[in-house]
């Protein structure tokens, strides 16, 4: 069974990273830039630090500067989207709304 949140375009072209349980899924690309996708099922909110704000636009979302990276959670569906990533502020809206349910 499949079960996941990432999307179409990511899940060709990045590999997947060790899985650590059924439910859970990392996908980490590095090359010029760096992008960390992790899917985990139901759970918690993923800890975040106070001073993270939601992202404009995209519900059940928290995201926060974290040195030289940007940090990112999302709640879709019975999932928590954790996103790292040292791309440019203005690329987070875009991930956010490439990463769907199917």
């Amino acid at each position: 069974m499949r079960c996941g949140v990432v999307s179409a375009s990511l899940r060709s072209s990045l590999p997947i990273g060790p899985r650590r349980s059924a439910t859970d899924r990392r996908i980490v690309w590095r090359g010029e830039r760096y992008l960390s996708l992790t899917q985990r099922r139901g759970g918690a909110v993923p800890a975040h630090p106070a001073t993270g704000q939601p992202l404009p636009d995209v519900t059940d979302s928290t995201w926060w500067r974290d040195g030289p990276r940007l940090r990112l959670v999302l709640k879709r569906g019975e999932f928590w989207i954790e996103v790292e990533t040292d791309l440019p502020s203005r690329d987070l809206k875009r991930i956010a709304d490439t990463l769907t349910p199917y």
